[in-house]
């Protein structure tokens, strides 16, 4: 080590391999409850590690390493996701084919390319998770236990199918989750209608008796069924019991009255579409309106209006201006076709949301279908509960509200998607429409006794990749026909997540383990750690679509901008910039500080580098033992321990809340200044000055003993240079070779109270007069810079000893030439001016009349 720079590129391999090759999960015993389990979110294979994974694993990884370390058996499940919508849409981009059978082809040699990449950036970010129990949620045992809980939650009636409204891209022509939709502001034009009124369904229209109408979707007029007024304003009241005329179509439509419609929006009459609006679709149940579907399976108006009413359905022609159109070319078509008949009364231009479909950004609309859903209302009480009674706990605990929000908000979950890469839906169907459920088309015949001659055909769906995810926390452990690890494990100590992901994952994880697992074993996990959103410096959210895309090894490589010296940066720097502000909840990602951690790193470098050179092979391994020699050990050595059990005490009480972005402040702060460059240089002193040979094994065993603590206490957060650090001081000290730092045990608060307990020194005193030594040393190092020779006039006694004793070795580590005591004020000296020159009211610091 003594001639090595530190250079993190020259060893972090070579200290990964050693991490491989004497740490496994292999042949671990599970049992009894010395266990640390915690749930790694599988990545999806559409794309690579990115900058906001790294910061989960990064998270995941430390825990890790500190629960082996305080003597914990762990238990991790790396996986991949197949990310239904996602991948589909990767990989029908890149393939030029609508044939299903080659795309899934693909998508399965897409997973084994990104597995392979993904493993590779793992490796390089020092991630100690285990591979070899590597699942995929489209594995043989995950597609069993996909079906397995579709077939029993069917079969306890929580999932049925039923024609509802749902949230529809025409672009991938499937349902998606309304919690995948993203609202786009945009500016948008808003037409005011007029609709004529009509006393009764016979009269005549007097185009002189309308209401005004405002919309901004003036192409579903087509499926109008009636107009909504709310039922205390006024202003209409002498229209109750009237009717509208729908403009082009001349459909003759209730007027209603209900409290729903929001009187201050626009004219306070609004449009009611029942079959392409969720609040219109609530009012036309509600009133038993017809429901119009104006859309064909493409998204292009129907050619035929499609009605339905009282389970009856009857049709209607389309007016032939507009059939077949798309949405956009109708809505141009009918604006027109308004002006012509005078019916545009105003336009506007205003901001309104556009929903839109967060990973295909293509327009959603709302329209009516035929799906699967899964009854949630009746046990979304328990699902409170959980968190209420302590029995799952937030961290941080303000996400609890976001938990609430969707339970509070919850609607029975459309489970079913219309696309071709997923798990299929485990139903099929005869002739007759009868529903067979099962595993395979074989189980199902034997199951049912269905000869060859029954013709039967699958359900055509796929379920919702959330459905698959949501099961990851039980069948990831086994579940439901391999229990072994299952009720060894479940429920995790803790899963690791995205807050913008409570909604898809977290949740549904709650949910499902709720329905589907018995007794104790209800909760997937007793704890929830949520991560914040990381941005690009400029406060854009980083994703494919804002081009913004990070890739940790780049940084790791210092493949960035702010890197002008182009220095090899590492993991450990990388992590520690990351974790640092892991508990804040959007980032403005500042890769500059990577830099200031790679001379945090640096600094540990040079200060173990020093101690590496001046111990040798009579090192003293058990302090604790050593210690009784101890006749009378210096004041500094009993300091640094003190300061060191401190730092213990404050990382218990932050790593019990997760707050790791306090215990890198807390390590950084200890190891830079209470280390480096206080106690590092109180030591270099004496063993560079003293003649005490004594004192100086005192020290030096001292600088070791603290040197090793800080490598343990660090361990988690900056794995890579306390791993190499650590086998260059056992190789020195001929310690066993095999051993890793991984491996050593966690600093106990235990041992630094004994230590002190055996010294007779008043630690209050002790404490107090070494702040004041560094306090005067900090003081004289800013004044030296234009003078070389001081006097202190010490204003107190009780201090008089305490710089007297230590006077050179403040001239020393201030590196000023001269120190002078004086009992009284000279009138050739005069006060330097400079902030906190009285200490304490202890001492003024003069300096010559001359200078």
């Amino acid at each position: 080590m003594k001639e090595e720079k530190y250079n993190p590129k020259n060893f972090e391999n070579e200290i990964y391999k050693i991490w491989e090759k004497n740490f496994n999960y292999k042949n671990i015993n599970y049992e009894g409850n010395n266990n640390f389990s915690i749930i790694i979110p599988p990545l999806n294979i559409n794309g690579k590690l990115h900058i906001g994974h790294s910061l989960q694993y990064y998270i995941i990884d430390t825990l890790i390493r500190y629960n082996r370390m305080i003597g914990k058996k762990i238990y991790n499940k790396f996986g991949l996701d197949h990310a239904g919508i996602a991948t589909q849409i990767f990989i029908e981009k890149n393939n030029n084919t609508k044939d299903k059978s080659i795309l899934i082809k693909k998508s399965i040699l897409l997973k084994k390319k990104i597995k392979k990449s993904i493993l590779k950036q793992i490796e390089k970010l020092g991630l100690l998770i285990n591979k070899d129990k590597y699942r995929f949620t489209l594995d043989n045992h995950y597609k069993y236990s996909v079906s397995y809980a579709f077939i029993k939650m069917y079969n306890d009636n929580l999932i049925y199918k039923d024609r509802k409204m749902v949230n529809w891209d025409f672009k991938i022509n499937s349902a998606i989750s309304d919690l995948e939709i993203e609202n786009i502001k945009t500016l948008s034009k808003i037409w005011y209608i007029k609709y004529f009124i009509l006393k009764n369904k016979e009269d005549k229209i007097d185009i002189n008796k309308y209401i005004i109408i405002a919309t901004t979707r003036p192409e579903t007029i087509l499926g109008d069924s009636a107009v909504g007024i709310n039922i205390n304003d006024n202003r209409f009241y002498s229209l109750k019991n009237n009717y509208a005329v729908v403009p082009i179509v001349n459909r003759i439509v209730p007027i209603i009255f209900d409290k729903s419609i929001d009187i201050l929006k626009f004219t306070g009459c609004i449009k009611i579409t029942p079959s392409h609006d969720f609040n219109d679709y609530n009012i036309g149940i509600k009133y038993n309106l017809s429901f119009i579907n104006i859309f064909d399976d493409n998204g292009k108006i129907n050619n035929i209006l499609k009605i339905y009413k009282n389970n009856i359905k009857y049709y209607e022609n389309t007016p032939n201006i507009v059939s077949k159109l798309d949405i956009n070319k109708a809505r141009e078509v009918i604006v027109n076709e308004l002006y012509k008949l005078n019916l545009i009364y105003l336009v506007e231009n205003k901001y309104i949301n556009i929903p839109v479909n967060s990973r295909t950004m293509n327009i959603i609309e709302p329209i009516i279908t035929t799906q699967w859903f899964l009854k949630t209302k009746k046990i979304s009480e328990n699902l409170k509960e959980l968190v209420k009674n302590n029995e799952i706990k937030f961290y941080p605990k303000k996400y609890e509200n976001i938990y609430f929000k969707w339970i509070d908000n919850i609607k029975d979950w459309c489970i079913s998607r219309q696309i071709w890469w997923g798990h299929k839906i485990p139903v099929w169907y005869d002739i007759k429409n009868n529903i067979y459920l099962g595993y395979n088309e074989k189980y199902v015949r034997n199951k049912y006794k269905l000869g060859s001659n029954i013709h039967i055909y699958q359900d055509k769906n796929v379920l919702d990749t959330w459905f698959s995810s949501g099961l990851w926390s039980f069948v990831s452990l086994g579940w439901p026909n391999k229990l072994n690890n299952f009720k060894k494990i479940s429920p995790y100590n803790i899963v690791i997540s995205g807050f913008d992901i409570i909604f898809f994952w977290i949740s549904r994880m709650i949910l499902l383990s709720n329905l589907l697992i018995k007794d104790n074993l209800k909760i997937p996990f007793k704890e929830i750690y949520l991560t914040c959103i990381i941005n690009d410096k400029f406060g854009n959210k980083i994703s494919k679509s804002n081009n913004n895309i990070i890739n940790p090894i780049d940084i790791i490589n210092g493949n960035f901008k702010e890197n002008t010296k182009k220095y090899y940066i590492g993991s450990d720097c990388l992590r520690l910039n990351l974790l640092s502000f892991s508990n804040i909840r959007n980032i403005k990602l500042k890769l500059d500080k990577t830099i200031i951690y790679r001379n945090f790193c640096n600094k540990i470098w040079n200060a173990s580098k020093f101690i590496y050179i001046n111990i040798n092979s009579n090192i003293y391994i058990d302090f604790l033992k050593y210690s009784d020699s101890f006749k009378e050990i210096s004041i500094y050595n009993i300091w640094i321990i003190l300061e060191f059990k401190k730092v213990l005490l404050s990382f218990n009480k932050f790593i019990n809340n997760y707050r790791l972005d306090l215990i890198i402040n807390l390590i950084y702060n200890f190891v830079w200044n209470t280390f480096c460059n206080y106690y590092l240089e109180f030591s270099k002193y004496f063993l560079y000055y003293s003649n005490n040979e004594l004192i100086k094994e005192y020290y030096i065993n001292t600088l070791f003993f603290i040197l090793n603590s800080i490598l343990k206490l660090s361990h988690p957060f900056i794995p890579f240079i306390t791993e190499k650090i650590w086998q260059f001081f056992i190789k020195k000290l001929n310690i066993d070779k095999k051993n890793i730092i991984l491996n050593e045990k966690f600093p106990d608060l235990n041992l630094y109270e004994k230590l002190l307990s055996k010294n007779n020194s008043n630690l209050y005193k002790l404490e107090y007069n070494i702040n004041f030594i560094i306090n005067l040393i900090n003081i004289i190092r800013k004044i030296k810079i234009s003078i070389n020779k001081i006097y202190i006039y010490l204003l107190e006694n009780s201090i008089k000893i305490l710089i007297f004793d230590n006077l050179n070795l403040i001239k020393k580590i201030s590196k000023i030439n001269d120190i002078i005591l004086i009992n009284d004020y000279s009138y050739n000296l005069i006060l330097i001016n400079i902030d906190n020159i009285l200490i304490n009211k202890k001492l003024i610091i003069y300096k010559d009349k001359a200078l």
